[in-house]
C-alpha cells in the first residue's frame, strides 16, 4: 500500500506550481502552509519564488513573521463577505495586536529607536503587500465625458472628483489609520508623529524610485527590440509588450493608494506636492517641460524617411501628419501610449487633490498642487491638438 501512494504536491515541476499560483493570492498560500508539513513546505517555497519572501526560518526573523501573518489574515478577513465594505472590527483588533507587539518589544526608556526600527520593518511590509498580486487586484475606471449622457457644470465637477482606490489599497490604507492612532496612544506622540510620517514617505519613495528604474530599463529593452533582427523582434514582442504593462499596472495601483492616504490624516497636500515634483513626473519617458513663454517644448523626433523619399532635406510636418504617413512605426506607438499613461496618472492625482479640497479648509498647499497638475494634464493636451510642428530627422527612429 505504502509503494501505490500518490505523489504529493511537492513532486510537481515547480514551474507548473507556480503556473497554478498565479491564480492564489498571498493570503491563499498563507492559509495554504497551515494546512499540512507538506502543504507548508509547497507554500513557501512558492512565495519565495513569487514574492522573494522567505517564511522557512519564522524563528529568525520572528517579528516579519507576525507581520506577514497578520496582513494575510486582514486580506482574508477584512472585508465583509462578498461586499465591498471593511471589517473595521477585524482591522482594529489586528492594529492592537500589532501594536502590542511593537510596544512589548521596546524598551522604557530610549524607546524612541526601536520604534524607529520596528515601525520601519512594519510600515515597509504592508506597503510591499499592495503590490504583491497586482493581476488579482482591480483598479477601477474613473468616468469619462463620453459616459456622461449630460455634460454640464455639475457633472463635469462631478466626473473630477470622483476617486476610486483599488480594493487592497483601500483595505491597507484603513489599516494603516488605524495603527497610526493606536500607536499614539500606546507610545508619546510627538516622536510617534515624527517618525511614523518620515517613515512612511520613505517606503513611498522607495517604491516610485524602483518603479521608476524598473520602467526606464525596461524602455532600454524596448529600443534594444526595435533595433533587433525583425525575426527575433517579433518573437519577443508579445512578451515585452506583457511586461510593460504589467509595470504600467503596478504604477497606477501605487497612484491610487497615494491618492488613498491623502484623504486621511497620513499624507498631506503638501507631501503630494513634494512626491510629484521630486518624483512621480520624473517616471514618464516623455516629461512636459515648458520654456520662458510657457509654452510647450516642440519634441525633436528623429525619423528614417522611407527609401523612394526624393527630398533629402529635413523638413518640419505636425504631429497628426507624421503619424499618418508613419502609422505603423513602434516607436511613434510607444509614444502615444506614454503620452496617454502620463496623462491618465495625473488626471488620477488631480481627482484626488479636488476631492480632498472639498472637505479640507486650508487651501494653500491644494491649491498648489491644483495648479501644478493642471499645468501638466493642460502641457500634454497640447501635445495632442496645438499646431505646434515636430522636427523630423531622417537618420534615425527614436523618440
Amino acid at each position: 500500500m505504502a509503494n501505490n501512494r500518490p505523489p504529493n504536491l511537492l513532486h510537481l515541476p515547480l514551474e507548473l506550481l507556480m503556473k497554478i499560483a498565479k491564480f492564489l493570492s498571498f493570503s491563499d498560500l498563507w492559509y495554504l502552509a497551515t494546512s499540512s508539513k507538506h502543504c507548508r513546505a509547497l507554500a513557501h517555497q512558492i512565495i519565495w519564488h513569487r514574492y522573494h519572501i522567505d517564511l522557512s526560518r519564522p524563528q529568525l526573523n520572528q517579528f516579519n513573521h507576525i507581520v506577514h501573518a497578520a496582513l494575510a489574515y486582514i486580506s482574508r478577513y477584512g472585508y465583509v463577505a462578498h461586499t465591498n465594505t471593511i471589517d473595521h472590527t477585524i482591522v482594529q483588533s489586528v492594529s492592537n495586536r500589532l501594536a502590542v507587539e511593537i510596544y512589548d518589544r521596546s524598551p522604557l526608556k530610549n524607546w524612541e529607536p526601536c520604534l524607529d526600527f520596528f515601525l520601519d520593518k512594519t510600515l515597509g511590509i504592508i506597503l510591499d503587500h499592495v503590490f504583491l498580486d497586482p493581476l488579482l487586484d482591480v483598479v477601477p475606471k474613473h468616468t469619462s465625458f463620453a459616459d456622461l449622457s449630460y455634460k454640464t457644470d455639475y457633472h463635469r465637477h462631478l466626473l473630477m472628483t470622483e476617486f476610486y482606490p483599488t480594493r487592497v489599497g483601500r483595505l491597507m490604507t484603513s489599516f494603516l489609520t488605524t495603527l497610526y492612532p493606536t500607536l499614539m496612544a500606546l507610545f508619546e506622540a510627538d516622536p510617534t508623529t515624527e517618525i511614523h510620517h518620515r517613515l512612511l514617505l520613505n517606503h513611498i519613495n522607495r517604491h516610485v524610485d524602483n518603479m521608476s528604474s524598473r520602467y526606464h530599463n525596461h524602455h532600454q529593452r524596448r529600443l534594444f527590440l526595435i533595433a533587433s533582427p525583425k525575426s527575433a523582434r517579433t518573437t519577443a514582442l508579445a512578451a515585452v509588450q506583457q511586461h510593460n504593462q504589467l509595470l504600467r499596472l503596478n504604477f497606477r495601483i501605487l497612484i491610487r493608494f497615494i491618492g488613498t492616504l491623502v484623504q486621511t490624516d497620513l499624507l498631506s497636500a503638501n507631501d503630494l506636492n513634494i512626491i510629484t515634483r521630486q518624483r512621480i513626473q520624473f517616471f514618464f519617458l516623455t516629461t512636459s517641460t515648458n520654456n520662458s513663454d510657457e509654452e510647450p517644448l516642440k519634441k525633436r523626433v528623429k525619423y528614417t524617411a522611407p527609401n523612394n523619399s526624393r527630398n533629402n532635406n529635413k523638413h518640419e510636418i505636425t504631429f497628426y501628419e507624421s503619424l499618418k504617413k508613419n502609422a505603423a512605426s513602434y516607436c511613434w506607438q510607444m509614444w502615444l501610449e506614454e503620452i496617454e499613461f502620463q496623462m491618465e496618472i495625473f488626471l488620477d492625482l488631480t481627482r484626488a487633490v479636488l476631492l480632498l479640497e472639498q472637505s479640507s479648509q486650508s487651501r494653500t498647499d491644494l491649491n498648489n498642487v491644483s495648479s501644478m497638475l493642471d499645468d501638466t494634464v493642460s502641457a500634454l493636451i497640447s501635445k495632442r491638438t496645438s499646431e505646434s510642428s515636430i522636427k523630423l530627422d531622417k537618420s534615425t527612429s527614436t523618440v
